[in-house]
């Protein structure tokens, strides 16, 4: 029994295993957190696109928070385009893009903070 579940733990990671484009940046900038490669998600980039509807329809707006919310917001939404975007080409013509490529890891390099 332990066998199998240690099977289905490991196939399910690999499944669910994702590739990375770009080296591993760490450390904070200027106070704030960088967002790691993996979190640019279609979940994430989901509840980015609610938070600016929100925003949107929102009845009174404080401008401080509202200028961090649609930041954060293009942040997330704009890593998961490029990182759905690198993956569809490589499925497609079996190699990356490496414009491309090159701009997805600038962006992580300097646009790819946390302001929570």
């Amino acid at each position: 029994m332990r066998v199998i579940t240690l099977f289905i733990l490991l196939f399910s990671f690999s499944a669910n295993a994702e590739e990375l484009y770009c080296d591993a940046l760490h450390g904070k900038v200027e106070g704030f957190e960088r967002i790691p490669e993996s979190s640019f998600t279609e979940e994430r980039a989901k509840a980015a696109i609610d938070s600016l509807s929100e925003l949107v329809r929102a009845e009174d707006i404080v401008i401080g928070d509202y200028e961090i919310a649609q930041e954060h917001s293009f942040v997330f939404i704009k890593g998961y385009l490029f990182k759905r975007y690198l993956k569809q080409r490589k499925e497609k013509y079996g190699e990356a893009d490496e414009a491309q490529l090159k701009k997805f890891c600038e962006f992580l390099k300097n646009e790819a903070f946390s302001w929570d």
